[in-house]
C-alpha cells in the first residue's frame, strides 16, 4: 500500500440529537430530586398517618439541607428516593420505547437489518 492511498473506515453513523442529549441530561438531573422530595413526603405522610409505621434506627438521622429544610429520618428518604428514581427511570424508559415503536421511522434493528455483501477479493 503506498503512502498516499487512505483507507477510510467505515463510514459513522451520525449521533443523536444534541436536544435530546440535553433532555437526557436534564432527566438525570430532575428525576432524582423529584424522587427525593417525593421521599420526603411519603415518610412525613406515613408517620403522621399510618398507624404502625416506623423507620429502623439504622435509617434514621437529621439533616438540615439550605433551601429545602429539616431531612427528617434521612437515610429512610434516600433509601426510598433510590427505589423511586429507578420506578421513575423505568417510567420514562418505557415511554420512550412506545414513543419511539409509534413514530414509525424504522422497523428495523441491528438484528434485522439486511447484510452487507462484501465481494471476495480473489487470492494472487
Amino acid at each position: 500500500m503506498d503512502y498516499r492511498q487512505y483507507n477510510k473506515g467505515p463510514e459513522e453513523r451520525k449521533g443523536i440529537h444534541p436536544a435530546w442529549r440535553g433532555i437526557g441530561c436534564l432527566m438525570m438531573l430532575i428525576i432524582p430530586v423529584v424522587g427525593f422530595a417525593s421521599s420526603d413526603l411519603i415518610i412525613r405522610f406515613a408517620r403522621a398517618n399510618v398507624a404502625g409505621f416506623f423507620v429502623p434506627t439504622q435509617l434514621r438521622g437529621n439533616l438540615t439541607l439550605p433551601g429545602y429544610g429539616v431531612v427528617v429520618d434521612f437515610w429512610a428518604v434516600m433509601a426510598l428516593t433510590l427505589i423511586v428514581s429507578i420506578v421513575l427511570f423505568a417510567l420514562l424508559a418505557v415511554l420512550n420505547a412506545i414513543v419511539y415503536g409509534m413514530s414509525g421511522k424504522t422497523k428495523r434493528n441491528f438484528e434485522s437489518a439486511p447484510q452487507r455483501h462484501k465481494p471476495k477479493r480473489k487470492l494472487k
